[in-house]
């Protein structure tokens, strides 16, 4: 069986993406399944470590560090056991137990959740969903707004409309123990909004939760413009006055899913008890105010154009609204 950081380096060498889908054929074929979970880890942006620097191996190789040892110490970031400097430890220990080519190509890698070899998920998935779906690996997504008045069509009858807001969407996942992971749309995890996550938290640890639940929104601050800046710094970054303003709410299990079995009204409902309840104990966290138009009248029609114009900056942007569903 190939070595999955030789798999990965030669990955990294084959630039045609033919050659790399045929690379990760023959690694379905041979059932490396070492590499298909090494890549799962790296690649399914729902899995997080919690952790900031994983550095290069530069000394001189340790012993080798097998794969099911990784995979059970790497288990405590996960579910966050091993945090602080008992995490850094851990870290560093790993790293003197590995071969140098087994830290920077493979174990280091996934940690930094970036296989820097010009392949991802969507690479995979094309290649294993007809023969070989236990190698699959989920794709994260969310609901995005559409053209409302573009290729969509004209939108009618009775709907939940809300402002559209000009900030970053989050999509923050709260579990039952306190841990919250923060994602862009495009499943990047975000980590300089703590004191946000900090929130969500302390309210966690008081058992309002009795299931992981993900709450859906859009994070804003002084000016989108500072948003910006902030949102990805590696370091130092001044994200304190950020707010995030929360527009959809559901379980965990029914975001994997792809769907809640429950409608918008209901969702919303659950949403705005939800923040009655325990909303003064995340002062930075708003719910964002919906409402029930008939757009088939013309009265829905103005209030849904007022919604529009809210914050857009751009005419692309004022033909957008988030439609949650029909009531």
């Amino acid at each position: 069986m190939d070595q999955p950081w030789r798999v990965v380096s030669d990955l990294e060498m084959h630039p045609s993406r033919l050659n790399k889908e045929a690379i990760v054929l023959f690694q379905a074929e041979q059932g490396n399944k070492e590499f298909f979970d090494g890549c799962r880890l790296a690649l399914d942006s729902m899995i997080t470590f919690g952790l900031k620097q994983i550095p290069e191996k530069t000394d001189e190789d340790g012993p080798g560090l097998d794969w099911d040892s990784f995979s059970l110490i790497i288990t405590g970031f996960v579910n966050r056991t091993l945090t602080g400097n008992l995490a850094r430890d851990t870290v560093a220990n790993m790293m003197a137990s590995a071969t140098k080519a087994q830290w920077n190509g493979w174990y280091r890698r996934i940690l930094i959740k970036d296989m820097r070899a010009g392949f991802g998920e969507t690479t995979i998935n094309k290649v294993v969903s007809k023969n070989f779906p236990q190698y699959i690996i989920p794709v994260f997504s969310c609901q995005l707004a559409f053209d409302s008045v573009g290729r969509e069509g004209k939108v009618v009858g009775k709907k939940i409309i809300e402002v559209k807001l000009d900030g970053v969407r989050v999509i923050t996942i709260v579990y039952p123990d306190g841990r919250v992971d923060q994602f862009s749309r495009n499943g990047k995890e975000l980590v300089n909004f703590p004191h946000v996550k900090e929130q969500f938290a302390a309210i966690a640890k008081l058992g309002c939760f009795l299931e992981a639940v993900v709450f859906d929104g859009e994070i804003m601050s002084s000016s989108f413009q500072d948003l910006m800046k902030q949102i990805h710094r590696k370091s130092d970054a001044q994200a304190q006055d950020a707010v995030l303003n929360v527009f959809d709410y559901m379980t965990l299990e029914e975001f994997e899913a792809g769907g809640s079995t429950k409608t918008q009204h209901q969702r919303s409902a659950s949403l705005e008890s939800w923040s009655e309840t325990y909303g003064t104990k995340c002062p930075n966290v708003t719910v964002v105010g919906q409402e029930l138009v008939d757009l088939d009248t013309e009265a829905g029609q103005l209030r849904y154009k007022d919604c529009l114009l809210y914050t857009s900056p751009s005419p692309r942007d004022r033909q957008k609204s988030r439609m949650p569903s029909s009531a």
